[in-house]
């Protein structure tokens, strides 16, 4: 029965009011909410419209805490129907939640004040159409998204009567509640008290300071609204420099900071120096999106059976993930970027499926990967919304079959996603062609109105070149795509981000674009070809080098090797078809050398000066050893080698260091006969 200071009428009547009106609680908290504190509320005799903003608890310790208690109200919106909980008497209510309005009467004629846990972080509520009650975090005003079409109401206890509430008034104190009448869903970000986890060491100016904390908010109202979900994100130490940044890196690493030191992640806290923030990834949204996608699904989320799986999903679906999200927040990809995500995704014909588990995953499909999983999400999102690809996170943390959570998440199977991709891709995201031929030779493709004697003898070149390196060097290319297009307009059609086309130099991202003129009047189609090849034989993202994190061209050996390589190799194609004497090529060389007292190791990291005739002279000296073969073994042996030494020595049979020592006095022998 109910207690006798509440009269059934009223009861009755208040009860109808509420559940013809569509009152109902929030749907769902934010993602790691911390306490912070406590929050205290004046509640009077009769009803009281309040807000629960502390950790999820059980209703029968709200009975413990107020004697007045009589009754408790809630929306369960899931069954559209309102759920007691009288003292005693009836348990429809079995807990209170972060960010829940709730209805609470109090018997007798006091007032009395209620002090209960509270949270000083933010909290994102997903609200549906309709009217729901929502628990107010902290003092201040409420501001749903711009775009949501929605209306409030307070309650007044001493009058018990509603008055509106206009969104944007900062009256509102912490644990009060609001009814928030949505024409359509929303989620509402409330962002609590606490400060952003930024703390800045030495001299970092107010300018860097401002902008970053003004990053901060925006990130997690952004990520809240869009996507429904907020945490609060790794501390952050930024300093103005590696000193400003020593002691506390002693004190979490144990060591001195390295030599130019950039930053380091020590379990949920980041060092950094402020001149090592900005992209690609050294920015907040893309650390908070990494972070996201570690707390969302649960840091002990474990293998499901298959060793390979990342925990949390197929790696496509992960990387696509922080790709999509990091475009969103940022406006969406522009079109540049848009185009290289495209490029990426037609770098290879391998299905989307392929990439679901790590052992797949090598440093020249790494970029693919993400690109197909870029537009794998997109198409998701699109389709479920953009709140759909952390649902699915948040699925992970408990499902041991990362497919029924994805099918719960997006609404459709993952096979069938996979068939419906498939038909996307191949209309919009068509692998390069040299990939879908049945060839196992690189592509040539003509762009626009292409004279066919003049695709004759482009073609022709094209095969001559390959056979000359097949035939003489034992190296061949066939991973990527020459488009020859028959005038700038056309080619800038065809690929609006390319704006340099040439008919030398090396593919990029497994394709070159040329003009027909280009081809016809000044060929150099084997320079192409052989940047095709080191490319193919020593893909950067591949090398494994102990002490190297970070791979560019140099990363493949000393600047004279890489130049004499390239310069021995296209000129003896050049001397085969007659364009080029070796001898006047050589003596060119040799008088560079003869005037020069720079050494081979003075000119390893350089560009300019000699490097180009004391790089080729030296390679000339070497293949006189070793044979052309070597040239291309040389990069071949950079994958299975520790280092660019060892490469060298297998290559070509003595360590790079006795090889200095000979050529010294090879070049010391030039200059004399110079004199």
């Amino acid at each position: 029965m109910r207690p006798r200071s509440l009269r059934p009428a009223l009861l009755a009547a208040l009860a109808a009011l509420l559940f013809t009106a569509g009152l109902a609680h929030t749907s769902e908290a934010s993602d790691g909410a911390s306490e912070g504190g406590t929050i205290t509320t004046l509640l009077h005799p009769g009803w009281n419209m309040v807000g629960w903003v502390g950790p999820e608890t059980p209703t029968s310790e709200l009975f413990d805490a107020l004697p007045q208690l009589q009754t408790v109200g809630a929306w369960d919106a899931s069954a559209g129907a309102y759920r007691y909980e009288w003292r005693g008497l009836k348990n429809d209510v079995p807990a209170v939640t972060p960010g829940m309005g709730l209805w609470l009467y109090l018997g007798g004629d006091r007032q009395l004040y209620w002090t209960r846990p509270g949270t000083s972080d933010g909290v994102v509520l997903r609200l549906g159409a309709g009217r729901r009650l929502v628990g107010v975090v902290a003092d201040g005003a409420v501001e749903p998204p711009e775009d949501a079409d929605a209306r409030a109401w307070r309650w007044d206890p001493l009058r018990q009567d509603y008055e509106p509430y206009r969104f944007g008034d900062a009256t509102l104190r912490g644990g009060e509640a609001l009814w928030i009448e949505a024409a359509a869903p929303f989620n509402l970000w409330q962002p609590g008290t606490e400060s952003p986890p930024l703390f800045f060491l030495g001299d970092v100016s107010d300018y860097r300071r401002e902008t970053l904390l003004g990053e901060y908010p925006k990130l997690r109202r952004y990520f809240a609204e869009e996507f429904g979900v907020a945490i609060r994100g790794n501390t952050h130490y930024i300093a103005a420099d590696v000193e400003a940044i020593r002691p506390l890196y002693l004190q979490f690493v144990g060591r001195e900071p390295p030599e130019g030191f950039c930053g380091r992640s020590v379990g949920s806290i980041q060092l950094v120096t402020v001149r090592c923030i900005g992209p690609p990834g050294g920015t907040l949204d893309y650390d908070y999106i990494s972070q996201l996608l570690i707390e969302v699904p649960g840091k002990g989320v474990h293998g499901r059976g298959e060793p390979a799986l990342d925990p949390r999903g197929p790696g496509w679906l992960i990387a696509g993930a922080r790709q999509y999200a990091l475009e969103e927040y940022r406006g969406g990809p522009t079109t540049r970027q848009r185009l290289n995500l495209e490029t990426g995704a037609r770098r290879t014909s391998l299905p989307l499926s392929y990439f679901e588990v790590s052992d797949n995953r090598d440093g020249a499909t790494n970029f693919s990967e993400t690109a197909l999983g870029f537009f794998a999400v997109e198409w998701l999102a699109q389709r479920a919304g953009n709140p759909a690809v952390f649902d699915y996170l948040k699925l992970v943390r408990t499902s041991n079959d990362w497919r029924a959570a994805f099918a719960t998440a997006f609404g459709i199977d993952v096979e069938d996603f996979y068939l419906s991709f498939a038909t996307y891709r191949a209309g919009d995201l068509t692998p390069l062609p040299h990939l879908i031929d049945d060839l196992d030779a690189p592509a040539l493709v003509f762009l626009g109105d292409v004279p066919e004697a003049d695709a004759a003898e482009v073609r022709a070149e094209f095969e001559n070149v390959q056979q000359f390196y097949s035939d003489r060097f034992e190296a061949r290319a066939t991973e990527f795509t020459l488009y020859v297009a028959a005038d700038e307009s056309t080619a800038l059609r065809a690929f609006p981000d390319r704006r340099h086309h040439s008919c030398s130099s090396p593919p990029s991202w497994s394709s070159a674009v040329a003009l027909l003129e280009q081809c016809l009047n000044w060929s150099a189609l084997e320079r192409i070809y052989v940047g095709a090849m080191v490319q193919e034989l020593a893909p950067l993202g591949l090398l494994r080098f102990p002490g190297i994190s970070a791979y560019t061209e140099s990363s493949r050996g000393p600047n004279w090797l890489l130049s004499g390589l390239e310069n021995y190799a296209t000129t003896a194609y050049q001397a085969a078809a007659g364009r080029r004497d070796l001898a006047y090529n050589w003596e060119a060389h040799a008088r560079v050398a003869r005037s020069t007292s720079y050494s081979l190791r003075e000119v390893a990291n350089t560009g300019d000066g000699p490097v180009a005739a004391l790089g080729y002279l030296a390679v000339d000296w070497l293949v006189e050893r070793a044979g052309d073969r070597a040239v291309f073994e040389y990069y071949r042996l950079l994958l299975p080698e520790p280092s660019v030494e060892a490469a060298f020595e297998r290559a070509f049979g003595l360590t790079i260091e006795a090889f200095y020592l000979e050529f010294d006095e090879y070049h010391a022998r030039l200059r004399e006969s110079g004199q």
